[in-house]
């Protein structure tokens, strides 16, 4: 495996996103029918891995994707809100992204004389459950005062998509047309944080951590789940390792090569922490 960033949301989003056939799954299961219907999903690929800045990446991770959209060259771009409440501001800010992709793309095709299409989702998971309820037209923004159907064509309009995992209930999560990682992660990022009881939504979770563990990926998905568990919840491992255990001897060895791993770097931390 690369090296994870130490950030565990940003790892292990990037794990799974940056393979695009497992990302397409979540990408079709969110994205307006309309749009999903344009997007060639054969030609999907991940493009550039991030515009959000190092010091921001504890709140948010980005994967950026080109595609074959209606017939042309476009973008869809991909925004995780890691932290726990709403960004009144985010139609300001996937528009600043928008921009930004727009600008690289024009670095890249020096000779284009037109834009392409980019498509902006946030998928959004918060702790305290607090509902998504940003605007999401840039409009909507603007201090227009009581009536601004007044501007008419002056007001700009810019709209992102967003998937609420706050207000969606697990047995529909896992009921949504996924691959095995991408529901597995879905969930993690929306019911591990701080979660002192996570073993009732393993052993729920329990059959699609069989059909991943036994994938092309599995034993490096299992790590990484692993991994993002120990390090995100609050539930004792001694209480996660035997509902892991039942995928085998092999999903064992995995979960104590983990810990091992965990363990050795808690241990670097410290001497790190000690010399400084």
């Amino acid at each position: 495996m690369g090296t994870i960033p130490s950030n565990p949301h940003d790892a292990f989003f990037r794990h799974v996103f940056t393979r695009a056939a497992e990302a397409a799954s979540e990408l079709r299961a969110v994205l307006p029918k309309e749009v999903v219907a344009v997007v060639d999903w054969n030609t999907l690929r991940v493009c550039k891995d991030s515009f959000v800045s190092v010091e921001l990446r504890d709140r948010r991770s980005d994967i950026l994707f080109h595609a074959r959209i209606d017939g042309h060259d476009g973008y869809i771009y991909v925004l995780v809100e890691h932290q726990s409440g709403v960004d009144d501001l985010m139609a300001l800010r996937m528009l600043e992204y928008t921009i930004n992709i727009w600008n690289h793309h024009l670095r890249t095709h020096p000779k284009s004389k037109r834009l392409p299409v980019v498509i902006p989702l946030v998928v959004y998971a918060s702790r305290t459950n607090e509902r998504w309820d940003a605007p999401l037209d840039i409009a909507a923004l603007l201090d227009t005062g009581p009536d601004p159907d007044a501007l008419g064509d002056s007001l700009p309009h810019f709209r992102y998509q967003v998937d609420d995992l706050t207000a969606v209930d697990l047995p529909t999560l896992l009921h949504r047309p996924l691959t095995p990682v991408i529901r597995t992660m879905l969930v993690l990022q929306k019911a591990a944080p701080g979660n002192p009881h996570l073993t009732d939504t393993l052993w729920t979770l329990l059959p699609t951590l069989a059909t991943m563990f036994q994938g092309p990926h599995g034993n490096h998905d299992l790590h990484a789940v692993l991994t993002y568990i120990i390090k995100v919840a609050d539930t004792p491992f001694t209480q996660i390792k035997p509902i892991i255990d039942l995928l085998g001897p092999a999903a064992q060895e995995a979960t104590m090569t983990t810990g091992d791993m965990l363990r050795a770097e808690g241990r670097a931390a410290g001497r790190a922490e000690g010399r400084a």
